[in-house]
This record gives C-alpha cells, sequence and structure tokens, in this order.
C-alpha cells in the first residue's frame, strides 16, 4: 500500500514538476530554474531523506559546504546548457 502511495505522489509531483518548470524557464531564466531544482534537491536529500537513512550522514559534511557544492553544480550546468542550446540553434540550417 505504501509503494503505491509513494508512485502516486510521484505521479501528480512529475507532472506538476512539468508545468512548473516550463513556465519557470520561461519568466525566471534557466540559471534561476537550474539553481531553485537543485536547491529543492539538496533540501528534500538533507532534512528527509538522509535523516531516515542514516543521521550520522549529515555530521560528515558540513549544511554550508554541501549546499555551495550543489549550487556551484548548478551553475555549470546552466552555463553548459545555455552553451549547447545557442550551439544548437546557431547551426541549425535555414
Amino acid at each position: 500500500m505504501a509503494l503505491a502511495v509513494a508512485l502516486g505522489i510521484a505521479l501528480v509531483l512529475a507532472f506538476a514538476w512539468q508545468t512548473i518548470s516550463t513556465y519557470w524557464l520561461k519568466e525566471a531564466g534557466l540559471y534561476t530554474f537550474v539553481l531553485a531544482a537543485l536547491a529543492g534537491v539538496w533540501v528534500t536529500n538533507f532534512f528527509m531523506i538522509l535523516p531516515l537513512i542514516s543521521p550520522d550522514v549529515i555530521h560528515l559534511v558540513p549544511y554550508s559546504v554541501s549546499l555551495l557544492s550543489k549550487l556551484l553544480f548548478g551553475l555549470v550546468a546552466a552555463a553548459v546548457l545555455s552553451h549547447r542550446a545557442s550551439v544548437v540553434v546557431a547551426t541549425r540550417p535555414t
């Protein structure tokens, strides 16, 4: 039963994510969208999932270091995606 509930929640979140991501990408831009998404993943990992798996894992890496690492990864990912999109547009035949 718990698996059915988890899959149902995941399905609803997937549809919501698709709608929200389309809106955010148009309004806020790629960098804001990627940073917000990765910050959400970090919050979920450090405050929900990791305490359930092993409470000691959280004390291995300080919050500030792990958040900074995640956000720097997001900046680089957004830069790569932005550059990739511009290359694809520039090489498209007219």
